[in-house]
This record gives C-alpha cells, structure tokens and sequence, in this order.
C-alpha cells in the first residue's frame, strides 16, 4: 500500500471509531445531573374519555398527583389527584426529550455528513453535490433524532389496580417526590 492510502485508511478508522463513540460521550454528561428529572404525563381516563396533562408528581397505592399544566402557556396551574380505578391508560415522556433527541440527530448527523464530504471531495475540490448531501443529511439527522424523542412510553391500566402494582414502583423513580 501506499503511504496515502494509509494515511486516508487510518484517518477514516479514527473517524468512524470517534462516531461510534459519540453516543457514549451524550450519555456520561446525563449522568452527572443531579436534579430530578420531570416527567410529562398523559392520563386517560374512563369518564368522558378525559385527559390530564402535566408533571408525574406522586405515587400512592390507590391514586397518582400531577401538576396540571396549561397546553398553551405550559405554566403549572394545580395539582390533581386521580384515582387508579377510573385511569384507563397513562402515557409518560421524559420532559425535554424532543430538544435532547434534536440535539444529539443533528450532532451525530453532523458527524457522518463531515465524513461522506471527506469521501466525497476529490482533490481537495468541494463540489456542490457533497455541500447540498451534507445538508440533507444533516436535517435528516436532526428529524429523525427529534421524532425518537418524541416517543412516549405507554401503560394500560383498564382501571385494574392489579395491573398498576406491575408499574407503581417504576412509577415512584419518575415522580417528583420521592420516597
């Protein structure tokens, strides 16, 4: 081989090795937080087919407290009880999710768009095609890393408190208060 295909060989491996490791490097910063973290939740109850926006903020035996907030303000407004057996199902997301998920697409994104540029410039000549592909790359990152975190977990309780028993302790972690 010759002495700039290694050159380029050994350049690729250190990218693509720093680009596997990049998602370790998100989560270690997460771990040194030492605020609770807030957790929205939806509850759907079996009456009028209501539903309850807010904050997760405690967990009893037989009911769960939330802080209501406002869809549109998203101020908090009160804090509503509800009792287990009239909750038909709870959906939960991890506040600050979507902005988390968009930030770590487009940095990972950035990432693999910097590499295919550098694949695909030939002669230190940069043509459009590699600038527009790294853009669509890029905003395909950052979409892709926003819809994951738009995902919300899921639990059906069917009023059964049986069922919630399965949950409570899980339950208990993401509240604010915390026993």
């Amino acid at each position: 081989m010759k002495r700039n295909e290694i050159i380029k060989l050994t350049q690729y491996s250190i990218f693509f090795t720093l680009l596997l490791l990049l998602p370790s490097f998100v989560d270690a910063k997460t771990e040194l937080k030492v605020k609770k973290e807030k957790y929205l939740i939806w509850v759907y109850t079996v009456s009028k087919h209501c539903k309850y926006y807010g904050i997760l903020n405690e967990v009893n035996d037989s009911s769960i407290s939330i802080i209501n907030m406002n869809k549109r303000t998203r101020q908090c407004e009160k804090i509503q009880t509800l009792a287990i057996d009239t909750i038909k199902q709870i959906k939960l997301r991890k506040k600050g999710n979507k902005g988390a998920g968009l930030i770590n697409g487009g940095i990972i994104s950035c990432a693999i768009a910097t590499g295919l540029a550098a694949v695909m410039t030939q002669n230190g000549k940069t043509e459009p095609v590699v600038v527009g592909s790294s853009i669509y790359v890029v905003g395909l990152g950052c979409l892709s890393g926003y819809l994951i975190g738009c995902k919300k977990t899921t639990i059906y309780l069917h009023c059964d408190i049986e069922e919630y028993k399965k949950y409570k302790k899980w339950l208990e972690k993401l509240s604010i208060l915390d026993y």
